[in-house]
């Protein structure tokens, strides 16, 4: 789900903001995610989610670069989280 994707792509973001040196670098991208994020729907009540308008067969490509998207945020993020404990 685009939903479970999303969140673990925000409490990465948070683990990374944690760190001191880390908040001015990437406080204006996990702004940009949330705004994707509250435009998409992603975080909503689940009959009006992303998911639930994404949820037909016709729109597999579309929910398939959606994650695809997702990955590469949550990847980066998570070498961020790793660099950053490392130091």
């Amino acid at each position: 789900m685009i939903y479970d994707r999303a969140l673990q792509c925000l409490v990465l973001f948070q683990r990374c903001l944690a760190a001191k040196d880390a908040l001015a670098v990437l406080q204006p991208f996990e702004e940009r995610f949330w705004a994707w994020a509250n435009q998409l729907k992603v975080f909503s009540k689940p009959h009006i989610s992303i998911d639930a308008q994404l949820k037909d067969d016709v729109f597999d490509r579309l929910r398939q670069a959606i994650y695809v998207l997702l990955d590469v945020l949550h990847d980066n993020l998570q070498l961020g989280a790793c660099s950053l404990a490392c130091t």
